[in-house]
């Protein structure tokens, strides 16, 4: 403490953040562990990058929120703790601080039997308060703001009972038009093909459709039975009860630290509806006991689909489902995904690049290219070469 007292207030507080880093040294030490071995830093090094180059470029970027919440925090406990220490009268009696002052104003007890109290001991009060919180915005990533995007009103075209809709979708990121103008319908119980190029706005799309984009990004409209995904509490009525999201990677889609079990039963089924579920798809039961790096690609796919079909919704957007399988696990996996839409009479809007699988199975398909949407006539869409 005596090494402290010969000092000011930015001397003590650089010292107080260095003595307490080792403590966080711990977490950076074990989140540089787990990069260290993801497959990008591995193939960085696989092509020659050295290490400084590789901790440049891949490593420091992702150890900087880390190192933001440290600095924050550590900062706040040291300007803390020095007002403390000051408070306590083990500061520099000859600098004036926050501490200093209220260690001064509560060595003289008469203050509080006047209105000087007001001004000697609610200041540096209620600036320790407004600095600690305004250190929690300190460094804080500014918000972008997002592109404009023309308002559409939607007076003209009058929703169909029983239809997914999209209506004058238009999506930009960074004033830069993804989908433009998109609207189209599809009626219940109807297999649509949504087909484009890598990269032509696809899955940006079927994300707006399941509201999982910002709605500032997107304009237009799109109904589900007529609720809007715009609705707030669209998430909470419809999801995985009107309509249900099969995603392109299955196994980044389940969270890998519960079983599929406690997956099937947070939809707000049964035991024995996820038992049945998973049966429908030929998986035994014991799947459900698993943890899902425990299972097969294809295993997880088959799970993902009983989990969108467990609540036997109205509709379901599968998005490239299939693009991360082989031939002919793919074939197996489309084949039970039209089987059970059939079955159950729900409409699907399946999203892919594979032509032949969209000609395959679908009632209509769509194309995407350079943000617009068109209709493509079908010509035997049975006889495709996929089946």
């Amino acid at each position: 403490i005596m090494s402290f007292t010969g000092g000011g207030m930015a001397q003590l507080v650089i010292i107080l953040s260095m003595l307490s880093w080792p403590s966080y040294m711990r977490i950076v030490r074990s989140a540089v562990f787990t990069l260290k071995e993801r497959e990008f830093v591995k193939a960085s090094q696989l092509f020659g990058g050295n290490s400084l180059y590789i901790l440049r470029a891949h490593i420091l970027p992702h150890l900087r929120p880390i190192v933001k919440t440290k600095f924050i925090l550590t900062f706040k406990s040291a300007i803390l703790t020095e007002a403390g220490l000051a408070f306590l009268g083990l500061g520099d009696p000859n600098f004036i601080s926050w501490g200093s002052m209220l260690n001064e104003s509560f060595s003289q007890r008469s203050i509080f039997l006047n209105s000087s109290w007001t001004w000697l001991v609610i200041p540096p009060v209620l600036f320790l308060t407004i600095l600690s919180m305004s250190l929690a915005f300190l460094l804080e990533e500014k918000t972008k703001k997002p592109s404009k995007l023309k308002k559409v009103t939607i007076d003209t075209i009058q929703n169909e009972v029983d239809d997914l809709a999209a209506y004058h979708v238009n999506i930009a990121f960074e004033k830069k038009k993804v989908v433009s103008d998109v609207s189209f319908q599809i009626k219940s119980g109807e297999i649509v093909s949504l087909i484009g190029p890598s990269g032509s706005g696809k899955t940006t799309l079927a994300r707006a459709m399941y509201g999982l984009l910002p709605t500032d990004a997107w304009s237009g409209d799109i109904q589900y039975d007529g609720q809007s995904v715009r609705n707030p509490r669209f998430a909470n009525n419809c999801y995985w009860k009107t309509c249900a999201y099969i995603y392109q990677d299955a196994r980044s889609a389940f969270n890998p630290l519960l079983k599929l079990k406690d997956q099937f039963l947070e939809i707000g089924i049964t035991m024995e509806q996820s038992v049945a579920a998973v049966e429908e798809v030929s998986l035994s039961k014991n799947i459900l006991e698993k943890y899902p790096h425990e299972c097969s690609g294809g295993m997880l796919s088959r799970a993902l689909i009983a989990l969108a079909f467990a609540n036997k919704p109205k509709f379901i957007i599968a998005d490239e489902c299939t693009s991360a399988l082989d031939p002919i696990l793919k074939k197996e996996i489309v084949l039970l995904l039209e089987e059970k839409v059939r079955e159950y009479n729900i409409s699907l809007l399946f999203i892919t690049h594979d032509m032949d699988v969209a000609y395959a199975i679908s009632d209509r398909t769509l194309s995407i290219v350079d943000g617009h949407v068109e209709e493509e006539v079908l010509f035997n869409a049975r006889g495709s070469q996929f089946m």
